[in-house]
């Protein structure tokens, strides 16, 4: 079962995105801070990171970039500011999404992302 992370500062978002994604049969855990991603991503495996660029600590482009350099983990940038997931993607995430966005959009590049990590 692939593993998911989401950081996101609106409760409300998270929760959607985390009931979401775990209707789907992903593991997810969700974080509402860049900090508290961090440790968690340092104590257990991630598959996939979704994370929001506009967090109350640390921001998504910094957790994007510190994540690349670690290997080639799988993320997904999510953004209401379209100057920034320009930005995200050339920093390395896979793929971006404006909010607000379509939740069959994102679980269609969930699954393409993670579709070869338990073949």
């Amino acid at each position: 079962m692939s593993r998911i992370l989401i950081i996101e500062d609106d409760l409300q978002m998270l929760e959607m995105l985390r009931h979401s994604l775990k209707r789907q049969g992903y593991d997810v855990i969700g974080t509402l801070n860049g900090d508290e991603a961090m440790v968690l991503y340092q104590k257990m495996e991630f598959d996939l990171i979704i994370t929001d660029l506009f967090l109350p600590d640390t921001q998504g482009l910094e957790i994007i970039l510190k994540l690349r350099k670690e290997g080639n983990l799988k993320i997904i940038a999510i953004s209401g500011g379209l100057g920034s997931l320009e930005m995200a993607r050339r920093m390395g995430a896979h793929s971006s999404f404006s909010k607000p966005f379509s939740l069959n959009e994102l679980s269609t590049a969930v699954k393409e992302l993670l579709r070869d990590e338990y073949i």
